[in-house]
């Protein structure tokens, strides 16, 4: 009877070791799991492809963790940058040139999801709040507006490889919302909270970039160098396009399509 109530010890001990184990090799597994990339932005008619890149699952199949922080209100997201509470933003060009003036975390530009003719358009079920920020439509015109991602500059010297991950999902999103255009503006739609038709008709007047096609726009003589030294004010950011853009990543990334 002794030897097998010490039998039962034995096993109900080996049984609290394991789980005592498991538990230390999940909470190590944790700590070392990098927390979401995350990136501020406003109801731009593109921006509905990373929501997709989500629900698709191509960022986790990337290997990268990205939290999506939508606002109503241009302001807060650049506000919630400057603070530090997103890792990112997702906006046009200007915005992150806006930025880099008012605090020193230095936004890197390292990929430009799409373009669009002359001011730039806001999807939304609500009138967006500028939050003290200039309105394109008061700003003066462009011939081409860049909807780019950036990160600051710190985060993507340390998170460089989540960075390309970013890129590789979003040729992944864009090759699907092409191949199965229904059902990804059915997404989106729902996701921005309008009609299908609506989407389609702000999708109409902006071309979305795969990786490939934004090297161009990133090279020494391409169109985003052109746009950051004619946006960039007097008195404030002096850098030059090659602190405000990182074109390395799109190489790295190796885009497919």
């Amino acid at each position: 009877m002794r030897c097998g109530w010490q039998r039962r010890a034995r096993r109900r001990l080996g049984y609290a070791v394991r789980g005592l184990l498991c538990a230390a090799v999940l909470a190590g597994c944790m700590a070392h799991r990098p927390a979401p990339l995350r990136i501020g932005m406003t109801p731009w008619p593109g921006n509905p492809f990373l929501y997709l890149a989500a629900a698709k699952g191509f960022f986790a199949a990337e290997g990268v963790q990205v939290q999506l922080v939508e606002s109503g209100s241009l302001g807060d997201v650049l506000r919630a940058f400057e603070r530090g509470e997103v890792d990112g933003i997702a906006g046009t060009l200007a915005d992150v040139l806006e930025v880099r003036e008012r605090t020193r975390r230095k936004p890197r530009v390292f990929m430009a999801l799409g373009t669009s003719a002359g001011t730039d358009v806001i999807l939304t079920r609500r009138t967006l709040d500028l939050g003290g920020i200039e309105p394109v439509a008061d700003a003066p015109e462009e011939d081409e507006v860049f909807d780019v991602v950036a990160l600051a500059a710190d985060v993507l010297a340390r998170r460089a490889t989540e960075a390309g991950a970013m890129v590789r999902a979003w040729d992944r999103t864009v090759a699907f919302a092409a191949e199965n255009r229904t059902e990804a503006e059915a997404f989106m739609a729902e996701r921005a909270g309008v009609g299908v038709q609506e989407l389609h008709d702000a999708l109409g007047g902006v071309t979305m970039l795969t990786s490939r096609e934004q090297r161009a726009l990133f090279a020494p003589d391409g169109a985003l160098v052109a746009a950051v030294d004619a946006l960039r004010t007097s008195g404030g950011d002096d850098g030059s396009a090659a602190d405000c853009l990182a074109p390395e990543l799109l190489a790295r990334a190796g885009g497919r399509r």
